[in-house]
């Protein structure tokens, strides 16, 4: 039995990824991408920030200005497992 979309999108999954700001600070963490969304939609939609959680063991968040960002790239890590923020 497949998922419903309208679950797909309030569930959403969370992808690691490797972000760089302008100033050359990096940071690693988990970013909430919204049911079949992919990373450079969430980049693109009208939002002008963005919560990255570091960690999930503390529930560290940054919240990053997209027009700070130089790159983003996701990381493809086996250890990560399918994460739901709530």
């Amino acid at each position: 039995m497949s998922t419903p979309p309208s679950d797909l999108k309030k569930e959403g999954r969370s992808v690691y990824v490797l972000v760089k700001i302008h100033d050359g600070t990096t940071y690693r963490g988990y970013l909430h991408v919204s049911g079949m969304d992919r990373l450079q939609d969430l980049l693109n939609d009208v939002r002008q920030f963005f919560p990255l959680r570091l960690s999930r063991d503390t529930g560290e968040i940054v919240i990053l200005a997209k027009s700070f960002i130089v790159s983003i790239e996701e990381i493809s890590d086996h250890e990560v497992k399918p994460f739901h923020f709530g």
